[in-house]
């Protein structure tokens, strides 16, 4: 009974499955080992079976707990963090393959911006409850394309969203999956301009930039206060492409590093070379359909 007790005792133990089992096994050889010498030297029969289906017991019974334990503290994680951080780092929070603190890694990811266009003097005619609830039901939208594609929301500023596309998780096309959000953001808003209009609520316009490169990706801020971010130079010019919609009368633009690695799907149509704030210029692509374009054309 005592050497049952003692077996029994792993129950309170907290190790990794993997390193419980090993001990569990362990120690049933130990047990059986000891069975052995104790009828050959001592003639002393020793219960090894009750011991070791103790073991197995104990092993199994902490499993179940620290199971049903590891599922609610999920669950707990997501109920706190629901809409605070994408799906995709959520999963990667949870399964322990996002660094803790300040961390960062490099990755090649697809940037997007996206703002609305002269949001500030819209909202001067409108009420601040009135605002607040069109910006949260074109977020709502807006969020959802990102989402459906395996985007990630990195943050919001102002009226304006950047989502990347191949981070925290690297995925197998991150440019078209960056292009194919963008049309279905375009195709939610249209959708939801509609229901403004029935409204009597203004219609809204946006632009979006959408570039690819090699940036730093992780947790940036303080020590105290920091979150998944995206830091490079391709962000700075998917930013200022943003800006630049407005300037050339296109609703989305994007670089030459995003067409070259998109090919055939999506017709393209070529907008030259710009010059961009801070920056060296930067050669320019529109797009109007995803239908299918053997070759990019102007209009």
């Amino acid at each position: 009974w005592g050497l049952c007790l003692l077996a029994a005792g792993l129950v309170f133990f907290r190790l990794r499955l993997v390193a419980a089992l090993a001990v569990v096994v362990a120690l049933a050889v130990a047990v059986f080992a000891a069975g052995l010498y104790a009828i050959r030297v001592h003639q002393l029969l020793v219960p090894v079976a009750a011991v070791v289906f103790t073991l197995f017991a104990g092993f199994v019974t902490r499993a179940i707990v620290d199971g049903i334990e590891s599922a609610v503290e999920r669950g707990r994680l997501k109920r706190t963090f629901a809409g605070q951080v994408s799906p995709a780092v959520m999963n990667e929070m949870l399964d322990g393959s996002l660094a803790p603190g300040v961390s960062g890694h490099l990755a090649e990811v697809c940037v997007l911006f996206s703002d609305i266009r002269d949001f500030t003097t819209l909202s001067e005619r409108m009420p601040p409850v009135v605002v607040t609830t069109v910006l949260q039901r074109y977020f709502d939208r807006m969020v959802q394309a990102v989402h459906r594609v395996n985007g990630t929301v990195i943050c919001f500023m102002g009226d304006g969203l950047m989502a990347c596309f191949g981070a925290p998780k690297k995925t197998a096309d991150p440019c078209r999956d960056g292009v194919q959000c963008a049309l279905d953001m375009m195709a939610e808003l249209d959708k939801l301009n509609a229901e403004f209009e029935a409204e009597r609520l203004p219609t809204l316009v946006i632009g979006i930039g959408i570039n690819f490169g090699v940036v730093t990706v992780g947790n940036v801020g303080s020590t105290e206060r920091h979150n998944f971010s995206t830091i490079g130079d391709p962000v700075n010019v998917a930013a200022r492409l943003e800006g630049l919609t407005k300037e050339l009368g296109r609703k989305i633009l994007v670089t030459d590093a995003v067409v070259s690695r998109i090919g055939e799907g999506f017709n393209f149509d070529p907008l030259g070379s710009h010059s961009v704030k801070g920056h060296s210029p930067v050669s320019v692509w529109g797009i109007r359909t995803a239908r299918p374009a053997p070759a990019a054309t102007s209009e």
